[in-house]
């Protein structure tokens, strides 16, 4: 196994920890409600202005296909691109790896609902999908 891979992969188990851990956590914060991401995804792709690409990368990043050959052979694209993706959405979220981008993104969530549970709006610039 070379490094390359090791760290991948090392990514990978604990990007699926931090989904796995923070679901559950969210829903017992939000009792019957069940969370839907779709529209929290398209008002963290505004918040952060990614392009309909990187959403498409974050999307499957949420549901835990998170390596770059997966991700390529789902959205027909190349790996290298899918790297320029997430170099891109490091970028704009300021983060510095794929389990920052959904740390990011699951304390967005996490905010996202409880505006909601408030009573206040889900989204202070609304977003419609």
């Amino acid at each position: 196994m070379t490094t390359g891979t090791y760290k991948e992969h090392y990514a990978n188990v604990r990007i699926t920890l931090l989904v796995r851990l923070s679901y559950p956590l969210l829903r017992r914060k939000m009792g019957n409600m069940k969370p839907d991401v779709k529209v929290p995804i398209a008002a963290f792709s505004k918040k952060y202005n990614l392009s309909p690409r990187e959403q498409d990368v974050l999307r499957l990043m949420i549901d835990r296909v998170v390596n770059a050959e997966d991700i390529s052979q789902k959205l027909g694209i190349s790996q290298n691109t899918v790297r320029i993706h997430v170099k891109n959405i490091n970028n704009k979220v300021g983060a510095r790896s794929k389990t920052e981008i959904l740390s990011a993104f699951i304390d967005f969530l996490e905010s996202y609902y409880e505006r909601i549970l408030s009573g206040g709006a889900a989204e202070p610039h609304q977003v419609t999908t």
